[in-house]
């Protein structure tokens, strides 16, 4: 429920949001409350792309052990008070979409990033992150992966 100065509006009368979506901008400025229901269990009947999660686990421990806990794009290298959870600052990126058919990935084949370019990635529409690389960050776009690259 949507209450907007003395108006109830349905939150189900709003566009549902979808990644990349500026959908918000809808919203009026001044909202005096807001709510919606949530936790009802539902079931879904859907297709997914099969992922081996051990990558991403494997790229994480390489850059660890290898002192290059960094985000591959801007560089960020999370803030030490994580300690021991810095690793949770970083997600493994596919550099090439998956649903393009299955293949083997490789190490190679996975970039680690962090939340913000990695949120930035798919909320541009699942560009490919070279291309992502070649419009944010250029100084990084075609240099050698930067998973062998030495520290």
């Amino acid at each position: 429920m949507l209450i907007i100065r003395g108006r109830t509006a349905s939150l189900d009368s709003l566009p549902a949001r979808r990644e990349g979506c500026r959908d918000f901008e809808m919203l009026p400025v001044e909202i005096e409350q807001f709510g919606a229901r949530e936790g009802a269990r539902k079931r879904h009947l859907s297709t997914s792309i099969s992922r081996h999660s051990n990558l991403a686990v494997f790229k994480r421990a390489h850059a660890k052990a290898n002192g290059r806990m960094e985000c591959e794009a801007c560089r960020f290298a999370g803030l030490s008070a994580y300690g021991e959870a810095i690793d949770c600052c970083f997600e493994v990126h596919h550099k090439r979409h998956l649903h393009k058919g299955e293949r083997i990935t490789a190490m190679e084949d996975l970039a680690l990033v962090c939340a913000n370019c990695h949120n930035a990635i798919h909320g541009l529409g699942d560009i490919e992150f070279d291309a992502f690389l070649k419009r944010f960050h250029p100084e990084r776009a075609g240099k050698v992966d930067f998973f062998l690259e030495p520290p």
